[in-house]
């Protein structure tokens, strides 16, 4: 059986964040209109439009923080059954991915656990990815598999609480700056726009912070185990078989991921140390607990 294509690099894992964060920024253009209302609604010399368009670039914020809570929360299926086994190369649980997963708790990924696969799944993942991560070893194919942890949905809970608060909290702040600053002159309307929406803007982004740090403090993190009456805590050069649901995961440039893991048979460990060949997994995890039907 052929060795998929695949490297070495792991992506950033924020390219659908990243389109998230520019649509809120073309929402909050759009909605507001145009340049050409914008300087409309300042010609005007009303204090009033100001604080909509800073309405309207909380509420965009509020809307995006949301966005991840119901994401992230979101435990149904999201692809079709699948089974693969081998060996752990990397565990990285939630909120220590990325700057991201550290600075804004609400947007952190799942407790994620990559596995270096037995050569025996290699046309699953072929057949399933545009991207394959690799093991450093030998470039053995690997499979990211996300196991749900509450925290991470409280913290998009909690974030989206902390949003909306902010929101209402930086208007009623934008209104007074406004009115000191006033409309009197267009130069004055346009300082006062751009306070305004600063000011609500960042008083969103605090209250989601603090709203998500308050709800991942708030959860105990269990952190990914084996199933079964006894789990155990999985660590490094774990042989373990994973099922679950498989989907083209967008933020890891559609490489074939679980999302979320539902079973996990533990088998022992591995003698060897990380970085992992296929080699080890083919001949020491045999045979795996994978349903025949499909291989």
């Amino acid at each position: 059986m052929p060795r998929p294509s695949c490297g070495i690099n792991i992506p950033s894992g924020t390219s659908s964040t990243v389109t998230i964060v520019v649509g809120t920024v073309g929402t909050i253009f759009s909605i507001a209109g145009s340049a050409g209302a914008v300087w409309e609604g300042v010609a005007a010399g009303s204090t009033t439009f100001p604080l909509l368009v800073a309405a309207v670039a909380g509420i965009a914020v509020f809307a995006t923080v949301v966005y991840f809570a119901v994401d992230r929360c979101n435990q149904s299926p999201k692809g079709e059954k699948g089974c693969v086994a081998g060996v752990i190369e990397t565990i990285t649980p939630a909120f220590t991915g990325s700057t991201v997963d550290n600075g804004f708790p609400f947007a952190s990924q799942h407790d994620r656990v990559d596995v270096v696969v037995k050569k025996d799944y290699w046309d699953l993942i072929d057949a399933q990815s545009d991207f394959v991560f690799c093991s450093q070893a030998d470039q053995s194919p690997m499979v990211p598999c996300f196991y749900y942890n509450p925290a991470v949905c409280n913290a998009g809970i909690g974030g989206s609480i902390g949003a909306g608060v902010g929101v209402v909290g930086g208007l009623l702040i934008a209104a007074v700056v406004v009115a000191a600053i006033g409309c009197a002159t267009w130069i004055l309307c346009l300082v006062a726009l751009i306070v305004a929406v600063l000011i609500v803007v960042a008083a969103a982004i605090i209250g989601a912070v603090t709203g998500g740090q308050i709800g991942r403090a708030a959860t105990s993190q269990p952190g990914p185990t084996s199933s079964g009456s006894e789990p155990q805590a999985l660590q490094i050069g774990d042989y373990v078989t994973e099922q679950g649901s498989m989907v083209k995961y967008g933020d890891l440039d559609n490489a074939l991921a679980f999302y979320f893991v539902q079973t996990t048979t533990l088998h022992g460990r591995s003698f060897n140390l990380p970085s992992y060949s296929h080699t080890d997994p083919d001949q020491n995890l045999v045979p795996d607990a994978c349903p025949v039907t499909i291989l």
